[in-house]
């Protein structure tokens, strides 16, 4: 990552990643969570959050996202929508033989 950006971050609002470091520890989360999750980070009002699988044999990868109004989700419907997304994305994980997703799979 500090390769693919080696200058300052051009962040695009104050909740999105403000410099390299904190988009590390951002990608962290991810692999350690097995999901990404962007509140007004983009666009203003906008949350989202993604799941990623892919196809070792052909080399597709996909990712599985629902955006929402920020404003009008709980973080309990938030929990949700992430454990459907992981639950998603193990089942085509399972068929592709994904291993970037499999030490998720037994969650």
């Amino acid at each position: 990552m500090r390769r693919l950006y080696p200058g300052p971050l051009n962040p695009p609002s104050a909740t999105a990643p403000q410099d390299i470091d904190d988009l590390l520890a951002r990608l962290a989360r991810v692999r350690r969570e097995g999901y990404a999750e962007s509140n007004d980070e983009a666009n203003r009002g906008v949350g989202a959050i993604a799941v990623a699988v892919g196809d070792p044999e052909t080399g597709e990868e996909v990712s599985l996202c629902i955006a929402f109004p920020a404003a009008t989700i709980t973080d309990a419907e938030r929990a949700t929508i992430a454990d459907a997304l992981k639950d998603g994305a193990r089942g085509i994980a399972t068929i592709t033989g994904d291993p970037l997703f499999h030490p998720l799979l037994a969650e």
